[in-house]
């Protein structure tokens, strides 16, 4: 952990992904806003969401980008990974951005997205 990232900031940022991953069907934990992603896995994401589940579908994204380090760090405690984006389905965590994105190349993600939305 940076000198500058305390214990405190890590916690608010679980705090933080404990309020929000419950706030929508799907939450993506991401640099950027829906509009205007900041990095082009978070870009990925919001276009297949956008695909899959339609511009006004059951998903909302939360910016990390002021925080990036902390939520990383807050992300590999909750989910065992630091990556970013982070996507979560009913409350519970679906995958990341890399595995997101595998799931798409392998012809698997709508499946896997709508039968966890089931759950």
């Amino acid at each position: 952990m940076s000198q500058n990232l305390t214990e405190d900031i890590v916690e608010e940022c679980l705090n933080t992904i404990e309020e929000e991953k419950d706030s929508e069907t799907v939450v993506v934990f991401m640099q950027g806003e829906i509009a205007l992603p900041q990095s082009g896995y978070a870009q990925h994401v919001v276009e297949s969401l956008q695909q899959i589940l339609g511009f006004e579908g059951p998903y909302k994204t939360v910016n990390i980008i002021g925080n990036l380090e902390a939520y990383q760090v807050a992300f590999e405690k909750h989910t065992g990974s630091g990556d970013v984006p982070q996507i979560f389905v009913n409350g519970e965590f679906f995958v990341t951005g890399d595995e997101f994105i595998d799931l798409e190349e392998e012809g698997k993600l709508e499946s896997r997205l709508r039968a966890q939305m089931d759950n």
